[in-house]
């Protein structure tokens, strides 16, 4: 606890009071700054020559805070520890002024350090123990549950996009919708993380929105059914087979398979539309085991290590002999919401010249984030990018990857990128 030691020297230095009331400071408080501590020496294991660059990102946000004396501003110093007693003094200068504050002042002066450590190395890295840190956001928050997608603009978020599987009463939303409310709970101001917690409630039924309209007087209540989240699904339509998966899980390959097993053991489909909309990814598992459904040769892609030193090679994920179709033409349905996994998806059957792909391009995130669990209790502690895919041809998903046949997204009424995905699976060959 030698942070939490230098936390207390530092108020010891200034007065005896000032000691006692520290000693009384509750177990999250002296977490928040064991937290510090803990995710740079985490950082730092994985490249020693990042070190100064660390420090100086937390150097850099704790002295813009309002509040912090000239001469508590705290200074690169390549002893650790002493820099870490200098980041205690420098939070308790930050609280002397306000003692009443005092645990809301050290928490968010810790979740800035944090920033500062991630902004150095890592800008997509997430905190899981601080209501304060934002991780650098997303463009959108997708709620596949809802089948709607929101732009998080304050004071209210506005309707984006719509998805095959929105659900709602005729009334229904439109694009440019404003979200008021959700199940009663007012959206307003809310932080990235508390809006997504409302989309995704874990819970199927009816969900009740509150949506304002430009040029509509008052606000309107559309009813939106839930459905559940990351359950793959299939359907036959004119001898063809229509995949839907959410969201790429543990499961998720072997549910696919079963699907794909029990539907051929009564039709044989002559041709498969798989619909990766708005799925944006999950877990490695789930891309490398669905990708090697659909794949007899060649290789997925790869990885290529990121903030690692020295560099590790390259993890190339390789295919088996093994492809639950037999062969049959495939189309990919994508747009700007299929990210990570789900985007390393359609790049791996396409450059494999496994399928064509329909729809537009896809977000842009080849990232491969790594979950590092606290040590005491193993909850998640922080996330890391450990890793950027690579395509099977060795490109980045930088800029999104980019449809075999641009067609216009689903506006809510006609799902044009799959219409034209099944006129391609009935072309002759």
């Amino acid at each position: 606890m030698r942070f939490v030691a230098g936390f207390l020297g530092a108020c010891l230095m200034a007065s005896a009071a000032c000691a006692a009331d520290a000693q009384k400071a509750t177990e999250r408080e002296l977490q928040s700054l064991e937290d510090i501590a803990h995710i740079l020496a985490v950082i730092e294991k994985r490249c020693p020559a990042n070190r100064e660059f660390l420090m100086r990102g937390v150097a850099d946000r704790i002295n813009r805070m309002p509040g912090l004396s000239a001469s508590k501003r705290i200074e690169i110093n390549t002893d650790v520890y002493k820099f870490l007693d200098s980041i205690a003094a420098a939070i308790y200068d930050l609280t002397r002024h306000q003692p009443g504050e005092r645990a809301e002042i050290v928490e968010r002066a810790s979740a800035e350090a944090i920033s500062g450590i991630f902004d150095a190395v890592d800008p997509q890295a997430l905190y899981h123990a601080s209501s304060y840190f934002i991780a650098a956001p997303r463009r959108v928050l997708n709620s596949e549950s809802l089948g709607i997608t929101l732009q998080r603009v304050l004071p209210l978020p506005v309707v984006v996009q719509l998805s095959p599987s929105y659900e709602a009463d005729p009334s229904g939303l439109r694009l440019g919708d404003q979200i008021a409310s959700i199940d009663g709970q007012p959206t307003e101001n809310l932080s990235q993380a508390d809006l997504m917690r409302l989309m995704e409630n874990g819970a199927t039924g009816v969900a009740m929105l509150t949506a304002r309209r430009s040029g509509v007087s008052g606000d309107m209540t559309i009813l939106v059914r839930r459905k559940a989240k990351d359950m793959p699904g299939i359907q036959l339509r004119d001898g063809l087979a229509i995949i839907t998966i959410p969201a790429m899980t543990v499961t998720t390959p072997d549910a696919v398979r079963s699907a794909v097993k029990e539907l051929r053991g009564r039709v044989q489909p002559k041709g498969y539309v798989i619909d990766v909309r708005s799925n944006d990814g999950g877990r490695l598992e789930g891309f490398t085991g669905l990708a090697d459904l659909f794949l007899s040769q060649g290789a997925m892609g790869s990885m290529a290590s990121v903030n690692a030193c020295p560099p590790e090679a390259p993890v190339v994920y390789k295919t088996t002999p093994d492809d639950i179709t037999d062969g049959a033409p495939i189309v990919i349905l994508s747009d700007s919401q299929t990210a990570a996994g789900g985007e390393m998806f359609v790049a791996a059957l396409v450059e494999n010249g496994r399928a064509r792909s329909v729809g537009q391009a896809t977000f842009g995130d080849g990232a491969i984030r790594t979950v590092i669990p606290n040590t005491q209790d193993k909850t998640p502690f922080v996330t890391l990018t450990t890793g950027r895919y690579l395509t099977p041809l060795g490109g980045s998903l930088d800029g999104g990857f980019k449809p075999s046949v641009t067609v216009s997204a689903y506006d809510g009424r006609n799902d044009h990128p799959l219409e034209r995905a099944l006129e391609l699976l009935k072309q002759p060959s």
